[in-house]
């Protein structure tokens, strides 16, 4: 009997430090407010009446699991004359009370939710003026009525105009492991001069990018002669930095060249990106401990 009395209380002691530390662990874990990942995009847009605008874009963030509120709303403090819509949902509903407002979106793992904002702009409400436009600083609104200010990173938007082109689009392709190659074909012989973006720099140092197997840095006056194909490279790489696993990444830049008669041209390419994660609870701990939010 004295046996079984000890033997209850050990049971009982353990018990009671494991949901202790259950509990520490919980509130350790717990998140003060959601963690927008950060994004850098470059956002296209058509100069007006060109097309029907849909510019849309997705923003992402990281916040407790049962977190109830969802973002209804998003501005942005560079250009508070712009409208957004917003919505959690995959589809923009204008209805609050649509069926499927009932269930709380997300992707749980472990403690938390990732959470996925679709967002389309109207641009042109305002005649607002867009090209070369950059936007960071976002106050987010959200559906207890509660808003935060919030770092997104960077987006860049610009206005695509149409113009003769040297080259048409072929195939493109792309696979898991962040690499991809898009190849295009001379229509009249070209000469390259260099490839710009305003956000390359910041991916330097893990993004390998070539055309016809040059680097970006050697490509000034490679020829494109007629009928022959540019094939334009990508890859790019997380390292080691826990910062860079959950970085938002879509880059348009542009190929700058002549074409026959002389005259300067650009062509975009767009497979620069880093947008389809795979999250887990590991790595989201390790992100978020090293923007030290934990």
């Amino acid at each position: 009997m004295e046996m079984n009395k000890r033997l209850l209380k050990i049971v009982l002691a353990a018990v009671g430090a494991l949901s202790v530390a259950c509990l520490v662990a919980i509130l350790y874990l717990a998140l003060d407010e959601p963690v927008f990942l950060k994004h850098y995009y470059d956002i296209r847009t058509y100069e007006e009446n060109e097309h029907m605008q849909e510019i849309s874009f997705n923003l992402v963030y990281i916040t407790n699991v049962g977190e109830n509120r969802t973002v209804t709303q998003i501005s942005f403090l560079e250009s508070p004359e712009m409208i957004i819509h917003a919505s959690e949902y995959s589809h923009i509903n204008s209805f609050p009370w649509g069926s499927d407002q009932a269930n709380i979106p997300g992707e749980v793992h472990g403690r938390y939710s990732v959470r996925t904002i679709y967002c389309q702009v109207d641009l042109f409400a305002e005649n607002v003026e867009i090209d070369g436009k950059v936007l960071s600083q976002a106050n987010v609104y959200f559906s207890d009525g509660s808003k935060m200010n919030v770092d997104l990173g960077e987006l860049q938007l610009y206005v695509h105009r149409t113009m003769d082109q040297s080259f048409e689009g072929m195939s493109s392709s792309g696979s898991s492991d962040g690499s991809s190659s898009t190849r295009y074909r001379a229509t009249e012989e070209a000469t390259l001069v260099s490839v710009e973006s305003p956000m390359l720099h910041r991916f330097a140092d893990r993004l390998d990018l070539k055309i016809n197997d040059h680097v970006i840095d050697g490509i000034k006056g490679l020829k494109i002669e007629e009928g022959k194909y540019m094939e334009v490279k990508s890859k790019l790489y997380t390292g080691g930095d826990p910062l860079n696993v959950y970085s938002m990444i879509d880059l348009h830049p542009e190929i700058i060249y002549m074409n026959a008669a002389g005259d300067r041209r650009s062509l975009r390419f767009y497979n620069v990106d880093s947008l389809y994660h795979s999250f887990n609870f590991m790595d989201i701990y390790r992100y978020l401990a090293a923007r030290e939010v934990l």
